[in-house]
Order: structure tokens, then sequence, then C-alpha cells
């Protein structure tokens, strides 16, 4: 007996560029594994370079997240100092 398989289907969305006309990518502001959604407040664009260089650098860090890091290494300071215990 075969089962019957549901495939999802994707919705396409349409292409965004830039004034350079350089196709953007989308990245989430609050990622998906902390339950970030794909609303349009919690969608940043950037290009594909950017895009791969930010995950390069700070993995899945949201910009809060990276920008506490950058003030940590900068400062030599440990994540208590800026958020609290």
């Amino acid at each position: 007996m075969k089962q019957n398989k549901r495939k999802r289907k994707r919705k396409k969305r349409a292409k965004v560029y830039n004034s350079r006309g350089e196709l953007m990518t989308r990245h989430h502001v609050i990622n998906k594994c902390n339950k970030g959604t794909g609303v349009k407040d919690n969608i940043y664009y950037m290009t594909r370079a950017k895009h791969d260089a930010w995950h390069l650098l700070f993995c899945n860090l949201s910009f809060r997240e990276a920008g506490l890091l950058i003030l940590m290494i900068d400062e030599n300071r440990t994540l208590t100092d800026y958020i609290g215990d």
C-alpha cells in the first residue's frame, strides 16, 4: 500500500533588489530558532554577500546579541555587565 505524501508548496515571494540592482536576501531580526516569524517587522533585507558575512561572523545571533558581543569584546566585559543577572 502506497502512502499519500503531501508536499508543502512554498509561496513564491517577489524578488527584492536594491538601488544598485543587487538581489537582496531576507534576514530575520529575531531568528527562526528563537521563534522569530516571517512577518514584515521581523525581516531585514541585505545583499547575499552581507548576509553570508553576518552568519560567518555572528552565526545565528540577533542584531542585539551581536551588538552586545561587540561591546563586550571592545570593553573586555561579560554579558552580565550589560543585561544584569
